[in-house]
């Protein structure tokens, strides 16, 4: 079998690149507003998904700062992409209470390959291992959240190519539409 082709576009998506299938606008906002209220989702607490890793097995006290750190630095790094990503999508009417979850897997994706990146500048990409040389894992953990943000990037409208198909609403646009 082969490919399905792409994957069908959100029709709050297709209203704000300007209605690029020639759906109709009306029957584009009707579909839009059929399942969800429009507006923003609340940010996560984000301890609860780095919670401080348990370092008592830990003799070095440096690798037990480098732990607790690294739990810290994916909660900045996740809230500061929520911050960053968040009130944009809002702002051009494409969130929902419902899309909460989505928006925490990317930016805890956006946070472990954070991680994952900077465990290779430290240690590299090929490590000494007790049978020889090999490759990081840090190297498959990045690959792999790659490959998932690639997924919600496209999901959430956020590619550059998505960004700049983006038009604002009229100010006359029909005051019923989705986005006021």
């Amino acid at each position: 079998m082969g490919a399905r082709g792409p994957a069908p576009r959100p029709p709050r998506l297709k209203l704000v690149e300007g209605d690029p299938g020639h759906e109709g606008k009306a029957r584009l906002a009707a579909k839009a507003t059929v399942l969800v209220d429009p507006g923003a989702p609340s940010e996560p607490a984000w301890q609860h998904l780095f919670p401080a890793p348990r370092v008592r097995d830990v003799a070095d006290v440096d690798e037990r700062a480098q732990l607790r750190g690294e739990a810290e630095r994916c909660r900045v790094v996740a809230r500061r992409e929520w911050g960053r990503v968040v009130p944009t999508l809002d702002a051009h009417g494409l969130l929902a209470g419902i899309d909460r979850q989505v928006l925490v897997d990317y930016c805890v994706l956006v946070a472990r390959l954070d991680q994952a990146e900077r465990d290779l500048s430290r240690r590299g990409v090929v490590m000494r291992f007790k049978r020889g040389w090999g490759r990081n894992p840090a190297a498959m953990v990045a690959a792999s959240c790659r490959q998932s943000l690639q997924r919600y990037v496209r999901e959430l409208g956020l590619s550059p190519s998505a960004r700049n198909s983006w038009e604002p609403p009229e100010a006359g646009d029909d005051p019923d539409g989705p986005f006021d």
